[in-house]
C-alpha cells in the first residue's frame, strides 16, 4: 500500500475525529491520541474494504463465458491511485478473468492519460 495514500486517508480520519468535541477534549487532556486512532481506523477501513472487494460468483461465471464461449477480449480500465486499484484488482481475481487490466494511476505515472481521455480506450 502506498504510504502517501495511507497517510492522507489516516489524516482525514484524524480530522473527522478532532471535529468531535468530546474526543478533542480527551486528546487535549492526553487521554487519547487521535492521530494514532485515525491511522488504526484507516487500516481497518482498508482491510475491510479489500476483504469485501470480491466478484459475485455470477459475475465471474459471466466473464468466463464471455471470453471462452463468445471469444470476447475483456478489459478493465480503472481510475485512481495505482496501488489502491491494484489491491482491488488482486482482491477480486480480475486478472484471471479478463485479458487486460489498465490502471489509470499507472498510465499517469508512464506519462499517459487516464479516463475519460480517449487515448486510454485505444491502447
Amino acid at each position: 500500500m502506498n504510504v502517501e495514500v495511507e497517510a492522507w486517508r489516516a489524516g482525514l480520519w484524524t480530522q473527522a475525529l478532532r471535529q468531535q468535541p468530546k474526543l478533542s477534549a480527551l486528546e487535549e487532556q492526553g487521554d487519547i491520541q487521535l492521530e494514532r486512532l485515525g491511522a488504526q481506523l484507516q487500516r481497518r477501513f482498508r482491510d475491510s474494504r479489500i476483504e469485501a472487494f470480491k466478484f459475485l460468483p455470477a459475475v465471474s461465471d459471466l466473464l468466463r463465458a464471455l471470453r471462452e464461449r463468445h471469444g470476447l477480449t475483456l478489459v478493465i480500465i480503472t481510475n485512481g491511485h495505482h496501488t489502491v486499484q491494484a489491491d482491488k484488482v488482486a482482491s477480486c481475481g480480475a486478472r484471471d478473468l479478463v485479458d487486460h487490466v489498465i490502471i489509470g494511476g499507472e498510465e499517469i505515472a508512464a506519462g499517459r492519460h487516464e479516463k475519460p481521455h480517449a487515448s486510454i480506450y485505444n491502447r
